[in-house]
């Protein structure tokens, strides 16, 4: 009797200790299944209980059974307390440890998420003073080139005229009229340098406009490299009139794409698409040359697309590169056109 009694009492000891491991960390599905283990031997210890209360009798061959099972449980009805508090105590340190690394990792998260908005400020600012820097140079070019014009082309054609009137006052004196052919031919030569440096600085055919600027560039291009060149116009606008910022930077993506064209791409002939489409402005410059090889836009000083990239992204733009090796080079560029200068478009 006094065995039965033991045994209900460890089953009731081991099932609260149980339910209250159960209710204290397990998960809410894996709870319900413990606190259900945990009161089937609560209620098996409360039959055992009374049993033992009842005196029930077992045959004698299961005496020295129930006696060894009686001793197990309740060994482990000593041991269930204790057990359960060492887990708990471990469950916190763990949890202790947990709550410390995902403080830490949050903290990572948090610095991470600050040097990247740091880093997009910066970039930002670097992109600000690029275009500043690009407007200063542009504007540099532009007084340069109108200081050539308005000082030196002026005095150069002044001392054109000098010398033509001092050929027809040479006479028949072949000497002085040699030298004046020689020195009226330094002074053309000098003039065309000039107008050359001019252009090459600040093309005054884009005071004209973007469409008028293009036309000579490619007349240009084609003429120095033998290189045909065909310009395609969307029907639907009969002239792209853009600010000078965006005219300006469209002029000086042609000229590099050109320019590469005729260093690395061996093509003979390049075709330049202007298009508009609603408030974007778009133009594709394609050749069928060799095309770019993967490895080569990665190039140590090779900044060409770069620089297109840059002057692209301070108009809010995009372009793209489609090439692959004897396949040719197709260029695509979008930008944003403000609302008062679409108007003028149409």
């Amino acid at each position: 009797m006094i065995a039965d009694v033991l045994l209900g009492l460890s089953y009731l000891s081991i099932s609260s200790a149980l339910a209250y491991f159960a209710y204290k960390r397990l998960e809410a599905g894996i709870k319900g299944i413990a606190l259900a283990i945990a009161m089937l031997i609560f209620i098996g210890g409360i039959i055992q209980f009374f049993a033992g209360a009842g005196n029930w009798r077992l045959a004698p061959e299961w005496r020295i059974a129930q006696y060894a099972i009686s001793g197990l449980v309740f060994i482990a009805a000593l041991l269930s307390w204790p057990l359960v508090r060492l887990l708990l105590e471990m469950s916190d340190r763990n949890t202790g440890r947990l709550e410390n690394m995902i403080a830490k990792l949050r903290h990572e998260v948090a610095e991470r998420a600050r040097a990247e908005v740091e880093l997009q400020k910066s970039q930002e600012l670097l992109r600000q003073l690029a275009a500043y820097q690009e407007q200063v140079k542009e504007d540099e070019r532009k007084r340069i080139a109108r200081e050539i014009h308005d000082d030196l082309g002026q005095n150069l054609m002044a001392l054109r005229i000098d010398m033509s009137i001092l050929q027809s006052r040479a006479g028949n004196n072949p000497l002085i009229n040699e030298k004046v052919v020689h020195a009226m031919h330094h002074i053309d030569n000098t003039i065309k340098a000039v107008r050359t440096i001019i252009n090459n600085l600040r093309p005054s055919v884009l005071d004209l406009g973007l469409h008028a600027a293009i036309e000579w560039q490619v007349n240009e291009f084609s003429r120095r490299t033998g290189i045909e060149c065909k310009i395609t116009k969307d029907d639907t606008a009969t002239e792209f009139e853009l600010d000078d910022q965006r005219a300006t930077a469209l002029f000086r993506i042609l000229q590099e794409s050109l320019t590469n064209v005729a260093r690395h791409a061996q093509a003979t002939c390049v075709d330049i698409e202007l298009q508009r489409n609603d408030d974007t402005f778009i133009m594709r410059i394609r050749d069928n040359g060799v095309g770019i090889y993967p490895g080569c836009r990665r190039k140590p000083n090779s900044f060409g697309l770069l620089g297109i990239g840059e002057r692209i992204s301070m108009l809010g733009g995009e372009f793209s590169v489609d090439s692959g090796p004897g396949k040719g080079t197709l260029l695509s560029i979008s930008i944003p056109i403000e609302k008062e200068v679409a108007a003028e478009i149409w």
